[in-house]
């Protein structure tokens, strides 16, 4: 059975209860605990998984307060979770 799409429009509403505003401190983790690298692995937010990619771009490498955008979806293994887009560093810490 193939499904046709009939009709697509774009509109305002927005589904809030999919993305959160985050704010916690954000702990920097190290594989094989290898502390010397300027980098850190990967960051936790609580329970909140934070890629390696967002910690370089945002040039963070160690642990802080901060600021973070979540949206719920799926990971690899077609699993629900709260994944990580956006972190910045509060200026207050």
């Amino acid at each position: 059975m193939r499904v046709k799409a009939l009709n697509i429009e774009s509109t305002n509403e927005i589904n809030t209860s999919l993305r959160k505003d985050i704010t916690g401190l954000l702990e920097v983790k190290y594989k094989d605990y290898n502390y010397e690298e300027d980098i850190p692995d990967f960051a936790f937010i609580g329970d909140y998984y934070v890629p390696k990619y967002l910690l370089e771009k945002n040039n963070i490498s160690y642990d802080c307060k901060v600021k973070a955008r979540v949206i719920y979806g799926e990971d690899k293994m077609k699993r629900p979770r709260w994944k990580v887009i956006k972190v910045e560093k509060c200026m207050t810490e």
